[in-house]
């Protein structure tokens, strides 16, 4: 979805008119979009994208952008060492980042459903 999304707000697709008239003419399409956009939004660390994840049961397919900015961000914004002691906390909110992206390899994805509309739309019929 994030791709998608950042594809087509790309300028040399969002300046091609029959593109986007036939993307998002349909108003169910403009709306699934804005849906996504809203959900996608990076406002305050990704809070909607967060919050939808943590609502469903795996398998979910999650942006690995957003757990490797915690990461850094975990990792660069804390020191190693405390007073000449490891900094424990650190790695434990490393850890638990970490934990939450194995999450996903726990389960297969098989039981994902097909959505016709959207294959019919990649497969230009």
């Amino acid at each position: 979805m994030m791709e998608i999304l950042s594809g087509l707000d790309r300028g040399p697709v969002f300046r091609m008119k029959k593109t986007i008239a036939a993307v998002f003419g349909d108003k169910k399409a403009a709306q699934v979009y804005n849906e996504c956009k809203a959900l996608a939004n990076r406002e305050k660390n990704f809070a909607s994208l967060r919050a939808a994840i943590k609502s469903i049961d795996p398998p979910v397919i999650p942006y690995l952008g957003m757990y490797l900015t915690d990461l850094i961000f975990t990792d660069e914004g804390n020191k190693d060492m405390l007073n000449g002691l490891i900094n424990f906390a650190k790695y434990r909110q490393i850890s638990n980042t970490i934990k939450s992206i194995k999450q996903y390899q726990l389960k297969g994805y098989e039981n994902l459903q097909k959505v016709p509309e959207l294959q019919a739309k990649l497969q230009g019929t």
